[in-house]
C-alpha cells in the first residue's frame, strides 16, 4: 500500500490501516516501513470524534507547510487539528505565525473553496478562541496576562479574518441577479 498524503483524517485514516487488529488511540503503526501514529481527536465543529493518521516525522514547520500549500483539504485540516494536538501535548508555538500567514491572503481574490478553507483553517487550528493555552503554574502574574494578551490578540486577528470572510460572501450574495 502506498501512503501519499502525510497526514489522514476520518474514514481515510480507517481505510488506509487495512488492519484488522483492534487499534486504540495514540497507537503506532508500521506502514511500508514507517511508523505513524493514530490519534482520536474530539471537534466541536465537526461534532465527533474521528481518528487522525499521521506520520511520526511530521514536525511544526512541516505541517505548517501543508496549511500553507497543501492541495488535499483533509490534510490542510488534519495538519490544522495536530497543531493544537502539538500544543497541548508538547507546548509548540504556532498562533503567531500562522495568523501573520493568514493575514497576508487577499480575500477579494480568493474562489469561494479557498474561503471555506481559510475560515476553516482558522476555527479547527482554534485560532479564533482567545483562552490561554500556556502553562500558569509557576509564573507571575505579568508573565500570565502576558500570554492571556497574546492569545486575545491572535484571537481578535482571526476574528477580523472570519468577519471579512463574512463580509465578502453577503456582499457577494447581495449583488447576485
Amino acid at each position: 500500500m502506498l501512503l501519499e498524503q502525510e497526514i489522514y483524517v476520518g474514514q481515510e485514516a480507517i481505510d488506509n490501516l487495512k488492519i484488522t487488529s483492534v487499534v486504540t488511540n495514540n497507537s503506532v503503526i508500521e506502514l511500508n516501513g514507517e511508523n505513524w501514529f493514530l490519534i482520536s481527536q474530539n471537534s466541536m465543529y465537526i461534532g465527533e470524534e474521528f481518528p487522525i493518521l499521521y506520520k511520526e516525522t511530521l514536525r511544526k514547520e512541516r505541517l505548517l507547510e501543508i496549511i500553507k500549500g497543501g492541495v488535499q483539504i483533509n490534510e490542510i485540516y488534519g495538519a490544522c487539528f495536530l497543531l493544537n494536538y502539538f500544543e497541548e501535548r508538547d507546548s509548540i508555538e504556532f498562533r503567531e505565525e500562522l495568523i501573520s500567514y493568514l493575514g497576508t491572503q487577499n480575500i477579494k481574490d480568493l474562489d469561494e473553496t479557498n474561503k471555506m478553507v481559510l475560515q476553516n483553517i482558522i476555527l479547527f487550528s482554534g485560532l479564533d478562541n482567545p483562552l490561554n493555552r500556556r502553562e500558569i503554574v509557576g509564573k507571575f502574574q505579568s508573565e500570565i496576562e502576558e500570554d492571556s494578551s497574546f492569545f486575545m490578540i491572535v484571537s481578535a486577528k482571526a476574528n477580523e479574518i472570519l468577519d471579512e470572510l463574512s463580509a465578502d460572501y453577503y456582499n457577494q450574495q447581495k449583488n447576485r441577479p
